[in-house]
């Protein structure tokens, strides 16, 4: 009876044995396993953001009577945010500001989309209202549920702004909110059309268009910087940056785009 007491111990030392040996190679196979999957996700992130900074403009072109300035701080290592500066024919020069919503690389690849789809559309027509509707186009059915928000400017030599908004938080003058009927982001109903607004900028003048990540920046107490404050620095005269590093101090919870369109005196350089 001893003995086969005895026996029955060995063999169930021997299956534990066993089961360890078993689990730890399981969890060798898995630690592997995610490690490799760690690897290949973190090398499609620099490939996606070494492709999403080729698309940012690094130096913006010279624009006759306008002094532009853009700041963009994404809150990842790829943003879901995009600006686009195209010059036209006839001196004059489209700005586009836009947010993809949602976060990851499935933004930065509806980024992508937006910006080759924005050189073929400009190509046809400079009228905003008109590139809004054909970028909507375009995009239906190819979004995968989500949407983008999208604001075009043209800037005139004579100090002429034409926009359109396409969801796209309203762009400000001088501190004063620009105003726009409602519109439907881009993506998610095919027959929306859009209205394009014309104004005059005199010297002096500016006009800052932004993404939502500077109002809803929120800090630790979970309160957002809101609209008011930013208005309220506006007025005031702040400069793109100075604004973006106020929400980024704030807390940054989103990606930080900022373009300001300041109109020149005619003797100014």
């Amino acid at each position: 009876m001893a003995s086969l007491l005895l026996l029955f111990s060995a063999i169930s030392v021997v299956l534990g044995y066993v089961g360890f040996v078993h689990v730890s190679i399981s969890e060798g196979k898995r630690y592997i396993r995610t490690q490799a999957e760690k690897a290949t996700l973190e090398g499609e992130m620099v490939a996606a953001r070494e492709v999403q900074r080729m698309m940012f403009p690094e130096d913006l072109p010279l624009i006759a009577g306008y002094k532009v300035e853009t700041v963009y701080r994404p809150a990842a290592e790829v943003g879901g945010d995009f600006f686009q500066v195209i010059p036209l024919k006839g001196g004059r020069t489209l700005i586009v500001i836009g947010d993809v919503s949602g976060k990851g690389l499935r933004a930065a690849m509806i980024v992508s989309m937006i910006v080759g789809m924005l050189c073929i559309v400009s190509a046809s027509t400079d009228e905003p209202a008109e590139i809004l509707a054909e970028l909507n186009r375009r995009l239906c059915g190819r979004t995968h549920g989500g949407f983008a928000t999208c604001l075009v400017v043209r800037l005139d030599e004579d100090g002429r702004l034409t926009l359109a908004n396409a969801g796209h938080p309203h762009p400000y003058l001088n501190g004063t909110e620009i105003p726009f009927a409602g519109s439907l982001p881009l993506g998610l109903a095919e027959t929306t059309s859009y209205t394009g607004t014309t104004l005059a900028m005199s010297s002096g003048d500016r006009a800052l268009l932004m993404t939502d990540g500077i109002a809803e920046a929120r800090n630790e107490q979970g309160e957002l910087l809101g609209f008011a404050r930013v208005e309220s620095l506006l007025r005031e005269g702040t400069s793109a940056r100075t604004i973006a590093d106020a929400a980024q101090q704030h807390g940054q919870n989103d990606d930080i785009t900022v373009i300001s369109i300041a109109r020149k005196g005619q003797s100014a350089p």
